[in-house]
């Protein structure tokens, strides 16, 4: 007899987070293993697959927010 699907979606989707959970731990201690920040892991990573970028550009792949210039006011 064949799963209900809704079980065997809920069965993909539990597969695919530990996938990610495993992938994710790869990263991290591969970076550990390279004496780098995970963040500076990420960007080599980035900057080695679409080549120079700006800071701008690697801070926006990243994930991170822009830093506003010194003296600037922010609301």
């Amino acid at each position: 007899m064949n799963p209900d699907p809704a079980q065997r979606g809920h069965n993909l989707d539990r597969e695919y987070r530990y996938y990610l959970s495993a992938v994710t731990q790869f990263h991290l201690a591969a970076a550990e293993a390279g004496g780098l920040h995970p963040t500076d892991y990420q960007a080599s990573s980035i900057l080695d697959l679409d080549g120079p970028l700006t800071s701008g550009q690697l801070s926006q792949r990243l994930g991170l927010s822009p830093v506003p210039p010194p003296g600037s006011s922010t609301v």
